[in-house]
């Protein structure tokens, strides 16, 4: 049926067509992290609880303006960026919440027409197809199988320039049409104004070739129907559940590969018990190591029950076929900023229904929601937890197994020590016994005259006194047939000790000298004047006034 004929057949009722505007839209987000995550992945799992229902718990999966936050000042470098691309002809930031709930967001105008908009988390770029008032009959000649953004590639630039670390060109996305209405008993539902509808339509100027002999004319695409914001909202957060198990799954698989880091250190360490003693240093290296692990893993076994609960929350709303759209916040934190007070809840809403068009009617109407498009990212998230509960009770169990046969190995090192202490204990018990009949026979073949003990006794004296007075420095030591005159120093004074062999009695000690330079040279001399030394070669020993030889 033509245009002409369509408005001919509605030319006669006072009916006003269901369908206003059409737009084509670019949704998605990029691999890359715009915004800080101001919320640990602990917290939530912290927070879970079991229950026989876990209505609890599925709030805790959406509240992306709980989990991120955003303000003017996030996209200023975005701002500055854009502005250096020719092709687009406005650039602001607009402190309006987004679709997604957060209070601000990024807005440039593409020359082609094209909008973008962007608050750190999803991306969206609409073009308006027309303004006018339609019927659903009409929907197929006013659209087509929806085409790849042109504004992307400034965008991603302006992004990858503002975040040189950031992916602009690693992206998920989506594109569909979507019209909007309110009257939904014009279409012959009975409905409120939150539900939409995701119909499919086809676009005949495609040709698909599935193989050499088969042909396929045409190509289908979603068409959405119902308000602007419910048909946004729905598919922004949609993809911020995708987002967010993405990054759960992101996360678990690093504890998977630390997990199976724990893994190799302990058969490393294993490795290392089966070699002989002498390793010793290498069977305590890795079994350091192996011990740092092992603390890790008992860090996680008990968490591994909260990633049960997870699942089952992620589990409930996929049955449920739930999708989120934007609420009014109730309950404000005192401590909160301007902008976070901004932000909007996350209320769950059926997702997109389902239906078909035949002969210009709307048939097929789906008593069900469809599956929402982040159900496949559940299975890959529950596959992810799996395999890290798997790697860790395998840790755990290895790590309890080293432990056990370290603490074997090590007790029969202890062992060995022990007998080797208690042998060389007995052996040195033993010695003196073995060694006195020789030491014995030496003695016998070895005895010093008078002479010779009294000048050992004189030395080992002259030694004591020497360890007694580590602070002294000798000057000066003579010694004759009959005295020993030693000359020191104690700081800035000069003192000396004259000790008597003959007598064996010490005649000065300590006693305070003087040094005079002579024409023979130094002399030191006593205080009292009793003792005088010269330092000459041989030197010469005055005692009361007689030379000594």
């Amino acid at each position: 049926m033509s245009t002409a004929e369509r408005a001919d057949k509605h030319a006669n009722t006072e009916e006003k067509p269901p369908l206003q505007g059409i737009e084509m839209h670019s949704v998605g987000y990029f691999s890359s992290d715009f915004l800080i995550r101001h919320e640990t992945y602990e917290k939530p799992l912290n927070i879970f609880e079991p229950a026989p229902e876990y209505t609890d718990n599925i709030n805790i999966l959406s509240r992306p303006a709980h989990v991120f936050r955003n303000s003017p000042a996030t996209f200023e470098k975005l701002r500055l960026s854009a502005l250096k691309e020719e092709a687009f002809i406005e650039v602001k930031i607009l402190e309006k919440q987004s679709d997604l709930g957060l209070p601000c967001y990024f807005y440039a105008k593409h020359k082609s027409g094209e909008e973008v908009f962007y608050d750190g988390i999803i991306f969206r770029i609409t073009f308006k197809v027309t303004d006018v008032e339609f019927y659903l009959e009409d929907a197929q000649a006013l659209t087509g199988y929806p085409r790849h953004p042109i504004a992307m590639t400034p965008f991603s630039r302006s992004l990858n320039r503002a975040v040189p670390d950031f992916s602009g060109r690693q992206y998920v996305f989506r594109n569909f049409n979507a019209a909007s209405t309110t009257n939904w008993r014009s279409l012959g539902i009975n409905a409120s104004e939150e539900v939409a509808l995701r119909i499919s339509l086809n676009d005949p100027n495609f040709i698909t070739v599935t193989n050499l002999t088969h042909v396929e004319e045409g190509k289908n695409y979603a068409f959405y129907i119902g308000s602007r914001s419910t048909v946004l909202e729905l598919h922004a957060h949609d993809l911020y559940l995708t987002f967010e198990i993405d990054r759960w799954k992101r996360w678990l698989q690093e504890k998977t590969q630390r997990a199976t880091i724990c893994t190799e250190n302990a058969y490393d360490a294993f490795s290392a018990l089966a070699t002989s003693f002498w390793h010793i240093r290498s069977k305590f290296r890795t079994w350091e190591k192996s011990k740092a692990g092992f603390t890790y893993i008992l860090q996680e076994l008990p968490i591994i029950g909260s990633y049960g609960l997870l699942i089952e929350a992620y589990e409930r709303i996929a049955e449920s076929r739930w999708g989120c759209t934007n609420g009014i916040k109730q309950i404000f934190l005192s401590d909160e900023d301007e902008y976070t007070a901004r932000s909007a809840i996350s209320k769950w809403t059926p997702y997109f229904y389902e239906g078909e068009v035949e002969n210009n009617c709307l048939t097929k109407l789906s008593e069900e929601p469809a599956i929402p498009g982040y159900v496949g990212s559940i299975e890959l998230l529950k596959s992810a937890i799996s395999e890290l509960e798997k790697t860790v009770t395998r840790s755990f169990t290895l790590n309890k197994d080293l432990f056990a046969s370290a603490q074997t190995e090590f007790s029969v090192y202890s062992l060995w020590l022990a007998l080797a202490a208690i042998l060389i204990s007995g052996v040195l018990q033993a010695l003196p016994s073995l060694l006195s009949p020789i030491l014995a026979e030496r003695d016998s073949n070895f005895i010093l005259s008078t002479e010779e003990v009294k000048r050992v006794e004189l030395e080992s004296q002259i030694m004591r006194s020497s360890q007694q007075e580590t602070d002294l420095t000798t000057i000066r030591l003579v010694e004759q047939e009959r005295y020993v005159v030693r000359i020191f120093s104690s700081g800035s004074d000069l003192l000396m000790n004259v000790y008597d062999k003959k007598s064996q009695s010490t005649l000065l000690e300590n006693a305070a000298t003087v040094a005079e330079q002579t024409s023979k040279g130094l002399r030191y001399t006593s205080l009292n004047g009793q003792i005088v030394v010269e330092a000459t070669e041989p030197p010469v020993l005055l005692i009361d006034g007689k030379l000594e030889q």
